[in-house]
């Protein structure tokens, strides 16, 4: 059992949703009629189903390291699949209600920094292409307008706007599960809401967790 998820791999679903906004998380619970797994550090974890495939939602708490400390347990629990579900920190493209995000650059160092400095490399932090395309055909089937490409990963909030390089959106996220899916073995993708999700409709964020639970599941 890991340190900080106090669950066993078979109160984990293979595929899972995480996510820093813990709203969303409690939402998809309610989605997957799921059961709390785990509490333990704050790590709110269910396991439910969806169209009848087993499925769990998970909140990893804020910025990066947060995150890796959920994603590294989860792969110790056999997980194959995560998808992310994240509020941008700016968003520099208008007239959009989700963000699939196609790679994600990130400064040098930092988390991803601790685990590859001593081999002397810069990760390419890019999604699984086959999530990837799921994401993009259950958006357009559930009729979300959504747009596909670069994000940049930061670990501030209070981020300002990076001259002159063409970004989607700066984010908190993204860059970690990326490099960690490449590292431990698992399939990732990472969505992110624009501007938190203000102004939008209850339906409108319910068909965003729709598309990603269609895209999570799709074979």
């Amino acid at each position: 059992m890991p340190l900080h998820i106090k669950a066993d791999h078979d109160s984990v679903a293979k595929m899972v949703i995480a996510s820093g906004n813990i709203d969303i998380v409690k939402q998809l619970s309610e989605l997957f009629q799921g059961r709390l797994v785990n509490d333990n550090r704050g790590f709110f974890l269910y396991t439910g189903s969806y169209d009848g495939v087993p499925v769990s939602a998970i909140y990893h708490g804020i910025g990066g390291a947060s995150e890796s400390i959920a994603f590294e347990e989860l792969a110790q629990l056999g997980v194959k699949k995560i998808i992310t579900l994240e509020n941008a920190i700016l968003s520099y493209k208008k007239g959009f209600n989700a963000i699939i995000s196609s790679s994600a650059s990130y400064s040098e160092g930092g988390t991803i920094g601790e685990y590859v400095t001593s081999q002397k490399v810069v990760l390419s932090a890019v999604p699984s292409f086959k999530l990837l395309m799921g994401l993009d055909i259950a958006f357009t089937k559930h009729k979300v307008k959504h747009i596909i490409g670069p994000t940049l990963t930061v670990d501030v909030l209070n981020y300002k706007k990076p001259g002159k390089l063409k970004f989607i959106c700066a984010e908190m996220h993204c860059a970690v599960l990326y490099a960690l899916s490449q590292i431990r073995g698992f399939e990732s993708a990472c969505v992110i809401i624009p501007n938190s999700g203000k102004n939008l409709t209850k339906k409108i964020i319910t068909d965003i967790e729709s598309s990603v639970s269609d895209a999570l599941i799709a074979d």
